[in-house]
C-alpha cells in the first residue's frame, strides 16, 4: 500500500468541487442558474455555496475528494493519488463561486422549418427581406415543440451567446438558459459607420428596419441593437449603469459617435432613456426618438400598414397545457420544487411543486389526512412523519430544462421516474430522452 503523507491528504481536501472542475474538466462543468453549477454526466448533480449535492442518488459533500470517491467510485488513495498528481502539474486556481464564468448557451432545438415564425413575424408587419436575411444569418429560427420565435445574440465571431423566446400563438416571454446579456439580438453593418440605434426588444429592432425601407432608405446602413429587455435604472439615475449589450457593442464598434435612442413610449421607456443618456460617456452625442404613433415602434409599424397592434396578455382558457400553465404559474412568482420523505412503518417520497411554502404545506397536509386514513384502515398506522429533505428553485426555463417533457409539453418534477420509465422516446442504451438529443 502507497504511503501518502497526511500534509498531502490535508492539502488535497481543501479543493472544493467547483476549483476541480473549473482547472481539470471545464468541459464537465455547465453553468445552472446564478451560483448554480451542474455537470454533463449528472444533470442532478448540483453544485452551490461550496457544496455538491447529487440529489437522484441523495448523497453530496463538499469537496473534489468527497466527489471523486462518491460519485466517480475512485478509492480513497486513488482519488487523493489523483488530486494530488493533476494539483502537482498544474497547481489549482482556487475560484469564487461569486467569480462570472464563462455560461453556456442552452439553446431550444431548432424545427424542421420556420413556416410559423416567418407568419408570425410577416403578421407584425416585419418585411420578408428582413425576415430571410435573420433567418439565414442564424439570427431567428422556429423552436421546435411550442414553435417559438427565437431571436439570438452573436458575438465578434458571430458565434450564439444569447437568446430571446417568444411565443407565437402564446403569451410566452423568456430567454434560453445561459444567455450572455453582453451579446443581445443585433445587427451591425458590415462597414464602420459611426451611428447606432437602440431598441428594448428585437421586434421594435426589426420593425424600424422595415419602416426605413418603407422609407426607401438602406436598412442596414447604421448599427441596430436590443437591450434584451426592459432596463431598470438605479433608483438614483446618476448611479445607474450602461446596460451591458449597449457597453460590449460600443466596445466592438468603437467609431460610433452617436447613440439614437428608439425605447417605448411609456414611463419606464422613458426612464430608461434618461437614465441611460446620464451615464454615457460624454463623448458620445446622443438623441431620442421615439415612435410617434402607439407604445413601441411595432405598434407604429402596424399603424402605418394597418394592422392590428399586438397585445400580449395572460391567458384566460379554462383548458391549458402544462406549458401554459406554467406561464401562468410564472405570472405570480417563482416556483419551486420540494421534496419530502414521508416515514411511516418505510420510507416514501412525495415532491410537490408549489409557489411558496405556504400552498406546500397546504397540499402536504390535505394528501397526509388521506394517507393517514387510509393507512390507518390497511395497517392501524397511527402517524406519519413528514420531513422536507430538498428544495430548488425553478429555473424558469421549460425548453432547456430537464424536468420538462417535450412529449406530453408537461412539467415532469413530481413524477419524473414513473414518467420516463415506459416512456417510447427514452432510449434503452443511453437513458437519454430522444427528443432532448
Amino acid at each position: 500500500m502507497p504511503y501518502i503523507p497526511p500534509s498531502v491528504v490535508q492539502e488535497v481536501k481543501r479543493m472544493d468541487l467547483l476549483t476541480y472542475l473549473k482547472n481539470y474538466e471545464p468541459y464537465e462543468l455547465v453553468h445552472f442558474s446564478g451560483n448554480t453549477y451542474t455537470t454533463r454526466t449528472h444533470d442532478s448533480l448540483k453544485i452551490s455555496n461550496g457544496k455538491w449535492m447529487w440529489w437522484s442518488q441523495r448523497t453530496g459533500g463538499r469537496s473534489a475528494l468527497d466527489y471523486l470517491i462518491k460519485v466517480r467510485g475512485y478509492s480513497f488513495l486513488e482519488a487523493v493519488e489523483l488530486l494530488a498528481e493533476r494539483a502537482n502539474i498544474q497547481p489549482p486556481l482556487f475560484v469564487s463561486e461569486n467569480v462570472p464564468m464563462e455560461k453556456q448557451l442552452l439553446l431550444p432545438k431548432k424545427n424542421q422549418d420556420d413556416q410559423k415564425v416567418i407568419a408570425y413575424l410577416s403578421g407584425r408587419g416585419i418585411d420578408k427581406e428582413i425576415i430571410q436575411f435573420c433567418l439565414e444569418s442564424g439570427r431567428v429560427y422556429e423552436s421546435a415543440f411550442h414553435h417559438n420565435a427565437v431571436f439570438v445574440g452573436m458575438d465578434e465571431k458571430d458565434n450564439p451567446k444569447y437568446a430571446a423566446i417568444r411565443g407565437t400563438g402564446t403569451s410566452f416571454i423568456g430567454e434560453a438558459n445561459g444567455s450572455d446579456k453582453n451579446y443581445s439580438f443585433s445587427i451591425f453593418t458590415e462597414k464602420p459607420n459611426d451611428m447606432m440605434h437602440l431598441f428594448e426588444s428585437a421586434i421594435d429592432l426589426l420593425s424600424y428596419a422595415t419602416l426605413q425601407k418603407l422609407d426607401g432608405k438602406e436598412w442596414r446602413r447604421e448599427h441596430l441593437l436590443s437591450l434584451a429587455g426592459v432596463y431598470q435604472p438605479a433608483k438614483e439615475i446618476e448611479k445607474s449603469k450602461v446596460p451591458a449589450a449597449l457597453a460590449k457593442a460600443l466596445k466592438m464598434h468603437p467609431e460610433v459617435k452617436t447613440i439614437v435612442f428608439h425605447l417605448d413610449n411609456d414611463r419606464i421607456g422613458r426612464l430608461a432613456t434618461k437614465a441611460i443618456s446620464t451615464v454615457l460617456p460624454k463623448q458620445y452625442q446622443v438623441k431620442d426618438v421615439p415612435p410617434k404613433q402607439g407604445k413601441d415602434y411595432n405598434d407604429q409599424l402596424c399603424v402605418k400598414l394597418n394592422l392590428a397592434i399586438t397585445k400580449r396578455e395572460k391567458n384566460t382558457k379554462k383548458s391549458m397545457s402544462g406549458h401554459e400553465k406554467y406561464e401562468r404559474w410564472k405570472v405570480k412568482k417563482n416556483m419551486k420544487i420540494a421534496r419530502y420523505e414521508l416515514k411511516v412503518v418505510h420510507r416514501k417520497e412525495l415532491i410537490l411543486t408549489m409557489e411558496d411554502d405556504a400552498d406546500s404545506e397546504e397540499l402536504l397536509k390535505i394528501f397526509l389526512e388521506t394517507q393517514l386514513k387510509e393507512e390507518k384502515e390497511q395497517n392501524g398506522l397511527l402517524g406519519i412523519i413528514a420531513e422536507k429533505v430538498s428544495e430548488e428553485d425553478c429555473t424558469e426555463q421549460c425548453e432547456s430544462c430537464q424536468k420538462y417533457c417535450p412529449a406530453s409539453e408537461e412539467c415532469m418534477a413530481t413524477d419524473e421516474n414513473v414518467r420516463c420509465t415506459e416512456c417510447e422516446y427514452l432510449c434503452e442504451t443511453c437513458g437519454i430522452c430522444e427528443l432532448k438529443k
